[in-house]
């Protein structure tokens, strides 16, 4: 074999279609079978680098080799040769890569950041307008304000809080609402018991305190959950649907903002009704009255506040604007000379720069938003959003959705989602509804113990690939498949709001627990229910009907 260093990349053929990665250092560990031409240069540094480069052999396997750097022996474990179908996006034909082994640990979510992009920037677009809503407290704001129209007495303040936990995680994240509103409730509801809960624990502990602060944090979690299912940028999961379904059925009709609110919001509120219905029955109908309830406690709160500020109303604005947009997208956008280009990303990209380029004063900001200062140790001028904001925002969400839509297209590309969607198929004797309950309630148990992102993108590919294979209606499978990624409600480590709520000591796993076996099986009953009313409903497709769109997918 010649020396790789007199390979010339530009003998690569600009019709490339198929991809490989090679992790390459001082030395080669080369499979003999490889052809000359196909391999890239010899690094002419020390240190390993990854290299994607474009190939024309047949094969459809991209496959990695691992060198024998001295700088590579901690990566032994992954070589000679790791096979992976498809390792880069058959989408993207001529990008080139470099990413130093220091990256290597992020190498798969990094590599993939083009998966799923219209997606990324949506989810990214929304966390923008969330850190800005948070970076002017006009969450804490719109909180209390809605609070104040249900009074204090136990069943409307957990209804309250309820209502305005599921608006809010719609567009702020489930994590962020969850940590903004335990708080305020546990200082409300221990306020609630008189004077006395402010002198010690004994007030706390009182019988009525108790049950009723358990119930409220309870109601946060769970309602911040499935806020968050009722929006399509409400939670990462549903990215992933809307990515995955966009790939494998590329001549489908579009799940916009609109439509996904359309089926989203009533399958939402059914649950939460239920959520109600439980935590009330449990915790409230026997719960001891209160001797002393402080009436307007949030009209009080809400004054204290004072008159909106110039930025409040600003955010606010936009807020809407954003909204409004999202709703009649089919309508302004066919003003445009293509309107098929125009998405809800663009919407979300449009407002996102506006946040960074409109002016404010920053002593109007909330007592923990970044701020430069000037020389005089005054807040500078700055904009509604500023980039040492936007640089805090989760990245571990990103990488995480970015490897979830990696670990997807390994499994659609390997054919291992088609290959168990031909396995499951075998059960076409069974009843698609009573299959379907089945796989709901699988994905509602392992989503208590594993990340629910992760699920969603394992589990979507296979529920289309089943779909295909009985040739069903695929968003009677993929939708509730990838709603019930968000119903977890036994466990603590199940969802971030989850973890909030029991580290406050309130809620204990037992709680948790009881809660999980009563309201999960009620979440595979709605969401089936959905899957043939709410969901045919909105998007105009029977829920066992076989549409045209469907015989195009990428399974074949």
């Amino acid at each position: 074999m010649a020396d790789n260093n007199d390979v010339d990349d530009k003998v690569l053929p600009s019709s490339a279609r198929k991809s490989e990665v090679y992790i390459k250092g001082d030395d080669w560990d080369v499979p003999a079978d490889v052809e000359e031409n196909n391999l890239p240069p010899k690094l002419s540094e020390s240190t390993a680098t990854i290299a994607l480069y474009e190939t024309y052999h047949g094969r459809r396997n991209s496959t990695v080799w691992v060198g024998k750097s001295e700088k590579l022996k901690k990566w032994k474990g992954f070589g000679p040769k790791i096979v992976l179908e498809q390792l880069k996006s058959s989408r993207s034909y001529s990008a080139k890569f470099y990413i130093t082994i220091l990256l290597f640990i992020f190498g798969f979510s990094l590599c993939f950041i083009e998966l799923g992009g219209n997606m990324k920037i949506n989810q990214t677009a929304g966390v923008f307008m969330a850190m800005s809503l948070e970076r002017w407290d006009l969450h804490v704001r719109i909180s209390l304000k809605l609070l104040s129209w249900f009074g204090s007495k136990p069943p409307s303040l957990l209804l309250g809080f309820m209502v305005v936990t599921f608006i809010l995680s719609m567009f702020v994240s489930n994590t962020a609402t969850t940590i903004m509103l335990v708080p305020n409730a546990i200082q409300v509801i221990r306020g609630l018991a008189g004077e006395d809960a402010v002198n010690g624990a004994a007030a706390v502990q009182h019988a009525s305190v108790a049950r009723l602060e358990k119930a409220v944090l309870l109601a946060i979690a769970y309602s911040a959950s499935i806020g968050g299912m009722a929006s399509l940028i409400g939670s990462a999961t549903n990215l992933v649907f809307a990515e995955q379904y966009r790939t494998i059925f590329p001549d489908a009709i579009e799940i916009s903002f609109t439509k996904w609110l359309g089926f989203g919001i009533p399958i939402g509120v059914i649950i939460c009704m239920f959520i109600y219905a439980y935590l009330y029955n449990r915790y409230i109908r026997t719960m001891p009255p209160l001797d002393k309830v402080e009436k307007n406690v949030f009209k009080t709160k809400y004054a204290d506040l004072g008159v909106w500020t110039r930025e409040q109303k600003i955010v606010g604005a936009l807020f809407l604007i954003e909204i409004v947009l999202w709703l009649s997208r089919p309508g302004w956008s066919n003003f445009f000379p293509n309107p098929d280009d125009i998405s809800d990303t663009t919407v979300g990209m449009f407002i996102g720069i506006l946040l960074f380029v409109i002016p404010a004063k920053a002593s109007n900001l909330s007592q923990d938003a970044i701020v430069d200062k000037s020389v005089d140790g005054s807040p500078k001028m700055t904009t509604i959003l500023d980039w040492k904001t936007a640089v805090t925002l989760p990245w571990d969400i990103v990488l995480l959705l970015g490897g979830g839509f990696a670990l997807a297209e390994g499994f659609s590309e390997s054919g291992l989602s088609e290959w168990l969607g031909l396995e499951l198929a075998k059960l076409n004797a069974m009843p698609v509804a009573l299959f379907l309950f089945i796989f709901i309630t699988v994905v509602i148990w392992l989503t208590e113990v594993t990340s629910n992102t992760a699920t969603a993108s394992i589990m979507v590919p296979i529920a289309a690939s089943v779909a295909v294979a009985l040739e069903v209606n695929p968003l009677t499978l993929m939708i509730p498949i990838v709603l019930a990624c968000s119903c977890a409600f036994a466990m603590p480590i199940a969802t971030p709001p989850n973890m909030i709520v029991f580290a406050t000591g309130t809620v204990t796993m037992r709680d948790l627990n009881v809660a999980g076996l009563v309201l999960n099986p009620i979440a595979s009953l709605v969401l089936l229910l959905g899957a043939y009313t709410f969901i045919p409903w909105v998007t105009g497709f029977p829920p066992e009907g076989w549409p045209s769109w469907a015989a195009t997918s990428t399974f074949g």
